[in-house]
C-alpha cells in the first residue's frame, strides 16, 4: 500500500460530489463520518449493491468503520485492488459458468483501489500497527462506491486473519 493520509482531510464532502479530485481515502473518510453518525441507511447507498450481492463481505460496514480503538489516530493507505480483499481463482472442477462468475469478480476487484485503515505509530520495536480494515472502492459515473471490505479486527477475534 502507498499514499498514506491522515484523517484530517476529506470527510463527508467526498460523498456529495463527483469531483475528479476526490481520492479513495477521502471517500472512505466520508463513509466513516456516516458510520460515526449512525447514518447506516445512507452509508449503504455508498455501497455497490450489485457487487455486494455477488460477493457479500460478511462484516457490517458501519460496525467495521466504528470499531476504531480509543486513542487511535487513523491512517489510510491506498493501494491496488485484489491485494487484501480477494477470493481464490476458479478451481479445475468449477463449471464454466462458475469459473466465469469468479473471474468477473476478480477482474472487478483488480480494477478497484484498496484503502487500508490502521492506527498511526508502532506496536513493538520496528513493527507497524496491524490493519483495522481494508475497503475495496471504485469510482463510478455517480462517484465512489464501496465494493467489498474486510474487518481485520473481527477476523483476528475469530482466528481468521
Amino acid at each position: 500500500m502507498s499514499d498514506a493520509v491522515g484523517t484530517e482531510a476529506g470527510g463527508e464532502d467526498a460523498l456529495s460530489t463527483r469531483d475528479e479530485g476526490i481520492t479513495a481515502s477521502a471517500f472512505v473518510l466520508g463513509l466513516r463520518a456516516l458510520a460515526d453518525e449512525r447514518r447506516d441507511q445512507e452509508l449503504l447507498t455508498r455501497v455497490d449493491a450489485a457487487f455486494a450481492h455477488r460477493l457479500p463481505s460478511g462484516a457490517d460496514l458501519g460496525d467495521t468503520l466504528r470499531a476504531i480503538p480509543p486513542g487511535c489516530t487513523l491512517i489510510l493507505d491506498e493501494g491496488p485492488g485484489y491485494t487484501t480483499v480477494a477470493i481464490p481463482p476458479p478451481m479445475v472442477d468449477d463449471t464454466d459458468e462458475e469459473a466465469a462468475r469468479i473471474d468477473a469478480i476478480i477482474a472487478e476487484l483488480q480494477a478497484s483501489t484498496e484503502v487500508e485503515g490502521s492506527c498511526a505509530g508502532t506496536v513493538a520495536e520496528g513493527h507497524e500497527a496491524p490493519p483495522l480494515f481494508t475497503i475495496a472502492v471504485r469510482r463510478t459515473p455517480d462517484g465512489w462506491r464501496a465494493l467489498a471490505w474486510r474487518d481485520h479486527q473481527a477476523e483476528g477475534r475469530h482466528g481468521r486473519d
